[in-house]
C-alpha cells in the first residue's frame, strides 16, 4: 500500500474507476518501459475538470453563450431584475487569491474528512445483518 492509499484512498492511482488495460513490459536494455496499468481515476477526473470546466464556465459567461442551445437567458419567474445573475456579472466571492485558496484547501479538507467518514460507515453497514 502506498501512502496515497493510506491518507487519501479516492484519490489513490490504483483505485481505478474504469479500468482499460495493463500495458506489457517492454526490455530495451537494462531499462523497462511500459509495465503498468491504465484507466481513468480520481486523478484523471480533476485534472479534466481544471482543464475543460473553468474555461467552459468562463465561456457560459460571455456574450457568445447567450442563446438558445446554452439557454444562458432564461431565468426562473422569482430572479429579480437586478441580480447579478440576470444581469450576467460575474461575483466574486473572496477578495484575494490568499482567500481564495484557504477556501479551495477547506474544501478539500472536508471532502476529505466525509470521504473518511463513509468509509468507516461503510465498513459499520456491511457488518449489520437482518
Amino acid at each position: 500500500m502506498d501512502i496515497t492509499q493510506a491518507f487519501f484512498p479516492s484519490i489513490s492511482s490504483s483505485n481505478w474507476i474504469v479500468h482499460f488495460w495493463k500495458v506489457p513490459p517492454i526490455h530495451i536494455g537494462p531499462m523497462v518501459l511500459g509495465n503498468m496499468e491504465t484507466g481513468l481515476s480520481t486523478q484523471n477526473l480533476v485534472a479534466i475538470l481544471v482543464v475543460v470546466q473553468w474555461p467552459f464556465a468562463t465561456f457560459l459567461m460571455s456574450p457568445m453563450a447567450r442563446n438558445r442551445f446554452f439557454s444562458t437567458t432564461d431565468f426562473p419567474y422569482f430572479a429579480l431584475p437586478t441580480s447579478p445573475t440576470v444581469n450576467h456579472l460575474f461575483v466574486r466571492w473572496e477578495q484575494t487569491p490568499l482567500e481564495f485558496w484557504r477556501n479551495m484547501g477547506l474544501g478539500f479538507l472536508f471532502s476529505v474528512m466525509s470521504m473518511w467518514a463513509g468509509i468507516y460507515w461503510g465498513g459499520w453497514l456491511k457488518k449489520v445483518r437482518r
